[in-house]
């Protein structure tokens, strides 16, 4: 026997279906409540518009109480991609019931407003703002009743309600409506990473299983959008396919040192202090990349592109060509606009649009920097790892290390236990003269050289200096899974 599927309303919001598990139920009553500024007005317009989009015979209805003239709401909203002027007035209906609320018995209101659902048909209401409501209300026990009769009276008109509401925390335990609501979505600010960041939690979704952490949104010219690299990470998690063999790097003598290079789908930190070369090094990864007809992505937060170009062209190294080739992107942000989660979620995008086979992050010390909790550093980390893992490609993430720590491995001493490898580029001052030395430091499952080799970046870039006969040939297993390995 097949079991009843509820029948979902999708909000058309960026993630946020992804959030809810598909969607809120259709003919439930959803609370969006939050402090006053924390953006409730316009994910809830946004959903109404979203709603009925491309759909001719839907209505939706808004309703004003005493927060927001209608005005004033519509002045705001018709600044954002999403308000559509042909339907406003015929398919998104606002109405001001604030006199009404004011005039009238609180047992009338409820009449009131499913007189207004059937008098336009509406399949979504939104009232704005429910608290008003409550606030007028003398006696708790009559406002319980109301929203007992109002819950009821709308979902027999088949109608889906939003109501919002400007509430703490705290009223989620013990104010009627939310007793009451299918759904509770609650919308906050606070600071984390030492930026002021909006989140979005639900507390509540009845007949469904919706993620019920925090998650960082932000609002734009096109409203609403929940940040998604946990998102996409989850999302994607059940359908990783990862190339067998290994990714040849293109750095004369490395890939000897890595037994034919690294494994499709893992990530490096490569580490080293200023001056080492890891910036080269990045760029020679994805050149390489580009002759084997592998597409290449790098994010720089500290070079910009033209720097980059200058750069490159010393080594022979077209890079705008292979910008207009599409075999290359490079995005740049620079240090003082950086915003942890937005350029995170914009990774997790480039690489899908893009989908790069070889990915440079140059550096991740830059974009984590007012990161100062290791726990959040740890799961930054682990979520640019696995966006490797899942396209299948190889990431190699750049860590300075400060000139004064010099017997530390990365920037905050957590990167190397998350990643797969780990690559050290170091120098020494060796009479008059700084010697360059590279060490494949860690490779996870995976034989490879050990002990810092001297290197020497010249015209056609770097390159590892060493004679063949230094280097120990694998054992007889390990040469057999270096052969299956190989591509």
């Amino acid at each position: 026997m097949t079991k009843p599927t509820i029948k979902l309303m999708p909000t058309g919001v960026p993630n946020l279906d992804a959030v809810l598990g598909g969607g809120f139920p259709i003919y439930s009553l959803n609370i969006l409540a939050g402090a006053p500024g924390t953006g409730k007005t316009i994910l809830v317009q946004q959903i109404l518009f979203n709603t009925i989009e491309n759909q001719p015979h839907k209505r939706a209805l808004y309703l004003s109480t005493l927060s927001e003239p209608t005005l004033k709401v519509v002045r705001y909203m018709q600044h954002f991609q999403f308000f559509d002027a042909q339907v406003f007035g015929e398919q998104v209906i606002y109405s001001d019931i604030g006199s009404f609320l004011i005039e009238q018995p609180m047992p009338r209101l409820a009449d009131h407003i499913v007189g207004l659902v059937n008098q336009h048909q509406a399949e979504v209401i939104v009232i704005d703002s429910f608290k008003a409501i409550a606030d007028l209300t003398e006696k708790s026990g009559d406002f319980r009743r109301f929203c007992y009769e109002l819950s009821v009276r709308l979902a027999s008109a088949r109608c889906t309600t939003f109501l919002v509401s400007e509430s703490d925390p705290s009223q989620i335990n013990y104010s009627a409506e939310f007793a009451l609501a299918d759904g509770i979505i609650y919308l906050s600010t606070h600071e984390e990473a030492g930026e002021q960041r909006r989140w979005l939690q639900v507390h509540k979704l009845r007949g469904l299983a919706p993620y019920m952490e925090p998650f960082p949104f932000v609002i734009t010219n096109v409203g609403v959008r929940i940040l998604s690299p946990t998102l996409t990470l989850r999302q994607k998690s059940v359908s990783w396919s990862v190339p067998a063999g290994r990714m040849v790097m293109g750095i004369p003598g490395l890939d000897q040192l890595l037994r034919g290079g690294i494994p499709y789908g893992r990530s490096i930190i490569l580490s080293g202090v200023a001056g080492t070369g890891k910036t080269t090094f990045g760029l020679q990864f994805l050149m390489a990349g580009v002759d084997r007809g592998e597409k290449g992505l790098l994010f720089s937060f500290e070079e910009t592109p033209s720097h980059l170009s200058q750069m490159a062209a010393g080594f022979g190294w077209d890079l705008e060509r292979l910008i207009q080739q599409e075999m290359l992107r490079i995005v740049f942000v620079t240090q003082t606009n950086i915003r942890v989660e937005e350029h995170l979620d914009q990774i997790a995008q480039e690489i899908a649009s893009f989908q790069p086979q070889r990915f440079v992050v140059d550096s991740i010390s830059v974009l984590f920097y007012k990161v100062n909790n290791r726990a959040i550093q740890r799961e930054k980390t682990f979520q640019l790892a696995t966006l490797m893992q899942q396209i299948g490609g190889v990431g190699i993430f750049i860590s300075g290390i400060p000139a004064h720590e010099t017997g530390h491995l990365s920037s905050f001493g957590v990167e190397e236990t998350i990643v797969d490898g780990m690559i050290v580029l170091s120098k020494e001052l060796v009479g008059r003269r700084r010697d360059r030395y590279l060490e494949v430091f860690k490779m996870r499952a995976s034989d490879h050289v050990c002990g810092s080799h001297r290197m020497a970046i010249t015209e056609n870039g770097i390159e590892i200096l060493y004679s063949a006969s230094q280097i120990s040939p694998p054992s007889t297993t390990e040469s057999l899974k270096f052969i299956e390995d190989a591509p």
